[in-house]
């Protein structure tokens, strides 16, 4: 059986680790063998709690990471995204549609809705999704209660009589992101990690979550038009003026937060990696025989600096949204300068990629002849584009093509 080496990249530390490597195990199944290789304790940390930033003790607000701009494919990664950063966006949009007017003594179909949400039973399937997409039935749960006693909701409902379906799904969608976006902020609070579950990072499992939800409360009609696409997609476009300098400067110390240890690891990694690259090494040395590595972001970077050094018992190089061959192309690869060849060391390379992520780049050209690149679509918009590749079908189906049967 092959054995496969699953290399983390930056920002991660023991916690998701441990999460993720339990992921790609149940992926691989009978494939491989999967040997941790863990070095997140040897990152980047604030030494003196932040102590070099001003203000950061009074700037940890929440951070509103910026949407893409915008057509009719692009519109649903960007509303997730947005989602992401406020459950109630979608909401807080539909409030401002048009509605008929109808006498005050008669119920809308909109508060008909609110109180189908509150009644609704969770089904075993959906109960059994919500378990794979690692969001608990207390914390789906306790996000309904905040989603029901939103004043986003109410405003968005209290009126609404017609065209409902869309309704339905901006619901189900602001539940959906209202529990992740919880289990989100407590992980970065306990951990430093900027970790979303998999009912966000799955966009599969995500988008069968949100139909068992529509469907329960009450389906969605055929043909709908999509009033918030085409009436209010540009706040979404304008997405990066949130990061204006006003905004930055309330919210310095999130930024940081956000920063450390994700791009400290990188530039920790610049400075100072041979411990890092001495724990992958050791790993190596430790399987007892040849490895396939598989790598993430910055790991992939590392394991190329390793192997471009010296020669290991690795058979294969997989890299899943790597920075090497971008780094290599502007000269900053620690261990080979632009222009020189990739060493005989080097074994054969699978690169993936997602166009979506920006932080994932290709090899083949900069490399010709020794790296095999693979373009996948996560279906995610960034940066959940740069989390979910483990749980991109095409990815694992990409990686067991290149083990040995």
């Amino acid at each position: 059986m092959a054995k496969l080496l699953f290399v983390h990249g930056t920002g991660v530390r023991q916690a998701g680790y441990d999460e993720t490597l339990r992921l790609i195990t149940a992926k691989t199944g009978p494939a491989a063998e999967v040997l941790p290789c863990y070095w997140g304790d040897l990152g980047s940390r604030l030494g003196a709690a932040g102590q070099s930033i001003p203000a950061y003790d009074t700037t940890r607000g929440g951070l509103v990471p910026e949407a893409e701009a915008l057509d009719a494919q692009e519109f649903p990664l960007a509303l997730w995204q947005a989602l992401l950063s406020d459950p109630f966006y979608e909401l807080r949009s539909l409030a401002l549609k048009p509605q008929p007017t109808i006498p005050a003594f008669q119920q809308t179909q909109g508060e008909q809705l609110i109180e189908t949400a509150r009644q609704m039973e969770l089904s075993d399937a959906l109960q059994a999704l919500l378990g794979a997409g690692e969001v608990p039935i207390a914390s789906f749960e306790t996000a309904r209660r905040e989603l029901l006693a939103s004043p986003a909701l109410r405003k968005a409902l209290q009126e609404a009589n017609e065209g409902m379906g869309e309704y339905r799904a901006a619901l189900a969608r602001a539940w959906i992101t209202t529990a992740a976006k919880q289990l989100h902020d407590d992980r970065l609070q306990s951990t430093g990690e900027w970790c979303w579950p998999a009912l966000v990072l799955d966009a599969e499992l995500r988008s069968q979550v949100e139909q068992l939800l529509v469907d329960a409360l009450g389906g969605q009609e055929r043909g709908l038009t999509g009033w918030v696409m085409h009436n209010l997609s540009w706040p979404l476009r304008s997405g990066l003026s949130h990061w204006g300098t006003n905004w930055g400067t309330k919210r310095r110390g999130a930024l940081s937060d956000a920063a450390s240890p994700a791009a400290g690891d990188i530039m920790l990694y610049q400075t100072r990696g041979e411990a890092i690259r001495t724990r992958i090494r050791e790993r190596i040395l430790a399987a007892g025989e040849p490895v396939h590595l598989l790598a993430h972001s910055l790991g992939g970077v590392v394991c190329v600096d390793l192997l471009s050094s010296e020669t290991l018992p690795v058979r294969q190089l997989i890299t899943v949204g790597s920075q090497a061959p971008f780094l290599y192309e502007i000269n900053a690869l620690p261990s080979l300068a632009f222009g020189q060849p990739l060493p005989a060391s080097v074994p054969p390379w699978l690169n993936l990629y997602d166009p979506r992520d920006f932080l994932s780049y290709i090899g083949g050209i900069v490399f010709p002849g020794r790296v095999v690149d693979q373009r996948v679509d996560n279906r995610q918009a960034f940066p959940a584009s740069h989390s979910a590749y483990w749980w991109n079908a095409k990815v694992w189906e990409a990686i067991y093509s290149t083990l040995p049967r």
